[in-house]
């Protein structure tokens, strides 16, 4: 196994599952019900590939949700 993908927003986790499911490669999500925010229990939802083989095509498909976009400031204009 290996780990693709993690952060903080669970629903960007399930997105990535959700990407990875539609393309048949399975994963598994660990600390799915960590409770989030509660020191020291604030651990991140992290999305495991579970065949070795497929974590290169995974790891492809994922890259535009590695990539956080900049806040400029810009969407923020009065």
């Amino acid at each position: 196994m290996i780990m693709l993908y993690t952060h903080a927003n669970p629903a960007l986790v399930g997105l990535a599952r959700s990407i990875l499911a539609g393309e048949g490669i399975d994963c598994m999500l660990k600390n799915e019900f960590s409770t989030a925010g509660i020191p020291p229990y604030n651990l991140d939802q992290e999305l495991w590939v579970l065949d070795e083989a497929d974590a290169n095509r995974a790891m492809a498909l994922l890259a535009d949700l590695r990539e956080e976009p900049l806040d400029d400031g810009a969407a923020y204009t009065d």
